[in-house]
This record gives C-alpha cells, sequence and structure tokens, in this order.
C-alpha cells in the first residue's frame, strides 16, 4: 500500500482518524467496565422494570438502562466477533 505524502490526508489522519480510533477503543473499554460492573453487582436484579431513578433532570426507568446494557452488550460482541477483527483494526489505528 502506498505511504500517504499529501499534507490534508496526512493531517486528516493525525488528526481525525486517530481521534476517532482513540474514542472507539475508550468507550469499548467504557463498556467493558460498566457491563462488568453491572453484571458483577447483579445491578440486574436491583434495577427493575419499573423502577424510576432521577438522573439530573430526566428520569431514567430500569427498562431504559436494561435497554442500554444491551446495546452496550451488543456493541463489544460486534466488536469482538470474527477473532476481534474490528477490534484489532481500532487497536492497529490507535497505535
Amino acid at each position: 500500500m502506498a505511504e500517504i505524502t499529501e499534507a490534508a490526508a496526512m493531517e486528516f489522519v493525525r488528526n481525525e482518524v486517530k481521534a476517532y480510533s482513540g474514542a472507539a477503543l475508550e468507550l469499548y473499554y467504557l463498556g467493558k467496565r460498566v457491563l462488568s460492573e453491572y453484571n458483577g453487582r447483579t445491578m440486574s436484579d436491583i434495577v427493575t422494570i419499573a423502577w424510576p431513578c432521577p438522573v439530573g433532570d430526566q428520569n431514567l426507568t430500569g427498562n431504559e438502562v436494561l435497554n442500554l446494557m444491551n446495546r452496550i452488550s451488543e456493541y463489544i460482541s460486534d466488536l469482538e466477533a470474527n477473532n476481534c477483527a474490528k477490534l484489532n483494526t481500532i487497536i492497529q489505528i490507535k497505535g
């Protein structure tokens, strides 16, 4: 593959592509930590479907929390599928 030498492309890769890969990797690790705590502390037993939780200026229900836990799990599973192909791409770019 040819080396990128054009200045605008190099700046784009340095500033945007690397930033995205860093953010995606941080989101992956945050998701792993959140799910681990949710499952490890059996939050699923505490946070019931109808349970309202005041967070800032809104009330979150247990169902909304459960839905987010499912989306986090799907995101992690997607990155780890096929021998972590997507995750490895992100890690390779992050450096």
